[in-house]
């Protein structure tokens, strides 16, 4: 671990006020260079004065400046600009410096902005023409012009910094390095180009203005910034402390026995223009682009995703480069990890505490970024990993985190990062432990993951004209396109550690009798043969996913697959049944959505005591469920949406208590006759429709475009008091049952296109974050709770044309209805009835009508 150490100050330089003081020409470079250079001084550490800011009102300018020069700063420096000598109290300012200079060990820099040495200390062109003026306009003090004279000319010939044809970024920081150097500042020095850590260092230094025990957590992936960010704040806070030391590349930290005195920042990406700024800087001295450059420079500012050691290592080993030179390593940073970045990023893996949380990190890098977390949490558990806990310390090392969808995520120079660790396994991708690269390769017994995608592959080879799988016996080319992709299954006969396997979109030649027999998670979309074979052997298998299939038979009789936890086999258009679900005893989830020719679901599906997640979406020929589905006491989710040909729903449904969620849309309930055979309705008020026998504690039902009448909703709802959520949009429907004021839990309410809809009663007092969507529904008469519901967070109510009324809020009346001897007073009532029409527009509803005057009546 390099440790750097600050001590307590002792030198001279910690008796100053300032470090610097800075002397220059407002008009010329106030907004511009010198802003520049007193901001790029100060993120280092170097206090210095500056005096627009540093004086206070109401005390002598004068004064003030001579007291910065002579007795608080340590050094100064001078910036010449073309008007500088025009400016008497500048030339002033010089000649106290110089004096100061003689006087003690007061150091002097120079520095020439836009004028040349020479010209100062012949005060030629500008010089010249300020001189004339000086000594027309002060005759009686020539001495005092003649003292400003040698003052320029001793300056010049101290030397100093010139700028002439550099950029001013570099220029600036190498005023800022020699300054550094001369005064041997115990701050620390900062990279020469900052973008986007205002934000962050400010948070920073506010919190630790309000709190008197400071312990602060930086954290984030290497290379975001951390040091950085660091390194300013402490330049920007020394001289608060008579002690201070800086310690990098700490890379443990602990929180134990501080609680709530140590607070914890989080270092995020720059955004995509502030990352271009950035690599800019670094690539051309300056933060805009030609436009020649501008396409790769985009490519590869979005490749690094926001990190800035990536944008300043690219941008600097690019800086000056041919567009050959760009293009070339453009294409070889899509393959290979510039090592300079590898090495930064590499220090969060390596510090992981053991194997486990490494391999599980190179999976996870490797083939599961942007997989739902619990879904890859079943695959990964089944390969004998601990993944809640491992997922876990990696988002705590900053290489992994989700989503507010639950999806894992990675930077992508993170998942390049871990991938790059494989390719150093091996020079022949077979002889690597995970493989899901375009190369060729023959497998061979040490890989355990193996992800092939046709159709990317394809995308990316689309310039050739035939395709074979890299692995096939007798491919060395790689993929080619073609209408048939193939691979022989003797390419899979060494692969025994083989776990995970994706094939997408590939056709397999042979005997499945060599397949792989250890396999957790199969990933086959696009199987290509009409039933999964008798030889193939999977019984080991913790998730089977082959979507997008040519099954006509999922697999023959009975087949035993204990450790099956998912199944999907979503877009099989060609499957008629369901297999037998005998032997999945440990299923949990089932996908069959968008099986248009499926007309039937197996009677063993009542077997899967642990399924917790069933689709059936968009079976458009599917007629009805097995009434042993009531037996399913874990299912949670039942999606069986766009089944538009499904009417009979079983009374058995309502057996499953633990159903939270039923998605119903597009079917046709409203035909339902299931409550024949439901004892307890066959004398009941509601025969016209299912309710009463939907489980009672469902939290989600979603009923849009079921052609649900009045006649059909019931006129109790309060069989489901757990319900938050009631979709009931698209439905001829011109009023709610009273009843719905029992729904108490009720957060959300979609009325949304229910053309019919005319009465609303009172809803229940919904929660501070319920939402109700009324878009284009004609409501008449009144929404009566609606003055709390403007206190939610959504009201939409527009398209309700025929809303007249909203009580306790407002009541919009003819004007003929009102008698009101104000009206009369100030209208002719009898020219106005029957004889004028206006157009009305209603913001609440954002609606339009054309009718007779109306009265607004505040309530």
């Amino acid at each position: 671990m390099a440790i750097s150490t600050v001590h307590q100050a002792s030198t001279s330089i910690s008796q100053c006020t300032y470090h610097v003081f800075l002397s220059f020409k407002g008009v010329d470079t106030r907004k511009n260079f010198t802003d520049h250079l007193y901001t790029a001084l100060v993120q280092v550490g170097i206090h210095t004065f500056r005096d627009d800011e540093k004086i206070e009102r109401g005390k002598n300018t004068k004064d003030e400046i001579l007291k910065a020069i002579l007795h608080e700063s340590k050094m100064s420096i001078i910036v010449f600009s073309k008007d500088y000598a025009s400016s008497r109290r500048c030339l002033s300012e010089l000649v106290k410096i110089l004096e100061h200079r003689k006087s003690s060990q007061y150091i002097v820099l120079p520095v020439f902005y836009d004028v040349d040495p020479s010209q100062v200390k012949k005060q030629t062109g500008s010089y010249a023409e300020a001189f004339a003026r000086h000594e027309g306009s002060i005759k009686s003090e020539m001495n005092v012009v003649q003292r400003w004279r040698d003052a320029l000319k001793e300056v010049a010939d101290l030397g100093g910094m010139v700028l002439r044809d550099r950029y001013e970024s570099q220029f600036i920081q190498d005023i800022v390095k020699h300054v550094h150097n001369t005064l041997q500042s115990n701050a620390l020095y900062l990279p020469p180009y900052l973008v986007g850590i205002d934000s962050p260092v400010t948070r920073i230094n506010w919190w630790l203005e309000e709190n008197k025990v400071r312990i602060i957590t930086i954290c984030g992936i290497g290379g975001i910034g951390k040091t950085t960010i660091a390194k300013i704040v402490f330049n920007q806070n020394i001289q608060r402390y008579e002690g201070y030391s800086f310690l990098a590349d700490v890379r443990e930290r602990s929180e134990e026995g501080y609680g709530n005195l140590c607070k914890v920042f989080e270092v995020k990406e720059l955004a995509y223009n502030e990352s271009l700024q950035l690599f800019n800087w670094y690539a051309f001295g300056k933060g805009s682009i030609t436009e020649s450059f501008m396409e790769y420079s985009s490519k590869i500012v979005k490749h690094c995703s926001g990190l800035p050691l990536a944008l300043k290592v690219l941008g600097s080993s690019l800086s000056n480069r041919s567009m050959s030179v760009w293009k070339s390593a453009l294409e070889k940073l899509e393959a290979i990890l510039d090592s300079k970045i590898q090495k930064i990023l590499s220090i969060s893996y390596n510090s992981l505490q053991d194997d486990h949380d490494k391999n599980l990190f190179l999976d996870i890098a490797c083939f599961f970024v942007g997989k739902d977390r619990d879904y890859t949490t079943t695959i990964l558990d089944g390969c004998d990993f601990y993944t809640t806990v491992g997922i876990d310390n990696l988002i705590g090392r900053s290489l992994l985190f989700a989503n507010e969808k639950n999806k894992l995520m990675m930077h992508q120079m993170v998942r390049d990062m871990g991938r790059e660790i494989i390719r150093q396994e091996s020079s022949d991708p077979g002889e690597r432990s995970r493989f899901w690269d375009r190369e060729a390769f023959d497998g061979s017994e040490t890989i355990k993951c193996l992800a092939v995608d046709m159709q990317g592959l394809l995308e990316h080879k689309s310039r050739r004209t035939t395709t074979s799988l890299p692995f096939a016996k007798h491919s060395k080319n790689g993929f080619m396109k073609s209408n048939e992709v193939y691979t022989e299954s003797e390419a899979f006969a060494k692969m025994r550690r083989l776990k995970l396997l994706q094939l997408d979109y590939i056709k397999l030649n042979g005997d499945f009798k060599d397949f792989p027999k250890g396999l957790v998670w199969l990933r086959w979309h696009g199987f290509s043969q009409q039933s999964l074979p008798m030889k193939f052997d999977i019984k080991k298998l913790v998730v089977l996913d082959i979507r997008n299939n040519n099954l006509k038979r999922v697999w023959k009789g009975t087949k035993w697959l204990s450790n099956l936890k998912i199944l999907n086999l979503s877009h099989s258009h060609g499957l008629l049944k369901t297999p037998i679900f005998t032997g999945l005893p440990s299923l949990e989830k089932l996908m069959l959505k968008d099986c248009i020719k499926l007309i039937e679901v197996d009677q063993s599906i009542g077997e899967l005591k642990k399924l917790t997640f069933l689709s059936l979406k968009t079976c458009k020929n599917l007629m009805k469920l097995p009434r042993k589905i009531g037996l399913l006491l874990s299912l949670e989710v039942l999606i069986l949406s766009n089944c538009s040909r499904l009417g009979d729903i079983p009374w058995e449904l309502h057996n499953i208590k633990s159903l939270r969620v039923l998605n119903l849309d597009e079917t046709s309930v409203h035909q339902s006759k299931s409550w024949i055979s439901f004892p307890p309705l066959k004398r009941s008020k509601e025969l016209s429709f299912f309710w009463a026998f939907l489980p009672c504690n469902l939290v989600k039902l979603s009923l849009e475009s079921c052609k649900l009448s009045d006649d059909i909703m019931p006129s109790d709802l309060g069989s489901l008091p757990l319900l938050k959520c009631l979709n009931l949009s698209r439905n001829p429907l011109c009023s709610l049952p009273e009843s719905i004021k029992s729904l108490t839990k009720l957060d959300e309410l979609r009325l949304t296109s229910c053309t019919k809809l005319q009465v609303i009663p009172k809803l229940p007092i919904l929660s501070d974050f319920a939402e109700i969507y009324l878009s284009t529904s004609p409501v008449t008469i009144m929404l009566t709770n609606l003055p709390r519901l403007f206190y939610s967070k959504q009201c939409i109510i527009f398209g309700c044309e025929r809303l007249t009324e909203v009580q306790e809020v407002f009541q919009l009346e003819p004007i003929e209805n009102i008698e009101a001897k104000e009206l009369k007073s100030l209208f002719n009532m009898e020219s106005i009835y029957g004889n004028i029409q206006v157009q009305l527009y209603n913001s609440l509803t954002d609606t339009k009508i054309i009718d007779i005057p109306q009265v607004i009546l505040i309530c």
